[in-house]
């Protein structure tokens, strides 16, 4: 049966859990699950190439290492370079450079420039790999799941998937919060009829969702819950003539948008501070208004 993934995708083994590097591939009687022992002929499918599941290693711990190896060898360079400084007959004297006779210098100035553009061009590449998004583990799971259905790969290469923590994911994922999640979960989109749904691949145990549906549901969820939130006290506020229980109903409802925020959003802690605040002051406004004209109306 087919369990819900993100972004609209389903994996075919919701209770699989890989755990990284549990077992070395060297171990004795390793068989690794993503890999066809009696064929190790290449399986191409649609699903491993579908956008959220193109997910490959960013290789943080080796490209630390070129940049901490290139890094000692400009410092190298640079203690050599003052120390020919140092080693000029008059110090503090100053040289123009097309005058400076010394060849030496000059061949190692070349040599650190060389190194500082290689230097340059790893620290910007590893910094654009940082910034890339880290996958989400549902699609993560999907993938590991659709290896080890399919066992496509050699054993050669089947350990890219080892160190979950390493992997990075090709394209920024789209807008993508809990309600989706929930929602995908769920899997309420089953009762938008078959146009709200995905297409079933080639393989009967792969569920390609409708990350379509998902977000029509998700936004009506969004847009209801606030109006649920503020309609509601409004309604049981007006029916009210203790200032004690209209404080009372105030906390309350103040303490669910707060846990609605928090639970159903990625908001920060001040956003949701700022946001329960103006909650809270609409609803002490209304009764103050609401006050106001009973006190009217009496008079």
């Amino acid at each position: 049966m087919a369990a819900p993934g993100v972004n609209g995708r389903f994996q075919t083994r919701p209770n699989f859990h890989h755990a990284p590097n549990a077992t070395p591939n060297n171990a004795p009687g390793f068989q690794d699950p993503f890999v066809n022992h009696q064929n190790e002929s290449i399986v191409h499918a649609p699903e491993l190439f579908a956008p959220e599941f193109a997910i490959f290693r960013r290789f943080g711990l080796p490209r630390t290492r070129v940049l901490l190896y290139k890094q000692d060898e400009l410092v190298e360079l640079e203690t050599r370079l003052l120390k020919l400084d140092n080693e000029e007959q008059i110090p503090y004297h100053l040289c123009p450079r097309r005058s400076n006779p010394s060849a030496v210098q000059k061949a190692l100035v070349a040599e650190i420039e060389t190194k500082l553009r290689e230097y340059d061009g790893l620290l910007d590449a590893y910094h654009r790999t940082r910034e890339r998004p880290t996958p989400h583990e549902e699609n993560i799971k999907s993938v590991v799941n659709w290896l080890d259905g399919n066992k496509p790969l050699s054993l050669s290469e089947s350990t890219f998937m080892n160190d979950w923590e390493d992997l990075v994911a090709t394209r920024y994922p789209a807008e993508f919060g809990r309600i989706e999640e929930i929602v995908t979960k769920s899997r309420i989109v089953e009762f938008f009829g078959s146009s709200y749904r995905g297409n079933t691949s080639v393989d009967k145990n792969v569920l390609l969702g409708s990350f379509r549906a998902v977000t029509v549901v998700s936004r009506v969820l969004t847009t209801a819950f606030p109006v649920v939130l503020l309609l509601t006290p409004i309604i049981v506020l007006n029916g009210m003539g203790s200032t004690n229980w209209k404080l009372g109903v105030i906390i309350f409802f103040s303490v669910c948008f707060s846990s609605v925020l928090s639970s159903f959003t990625a908001a920060p802690g001040h956003e949701i501070f700022a946001t329960t605040a103006t909650y809270c002051a609409v609803m002490v406004v209304f009764v103050g208004i609401n006050g106001n004209q009973s006190q009217g109306s009496a008079a």
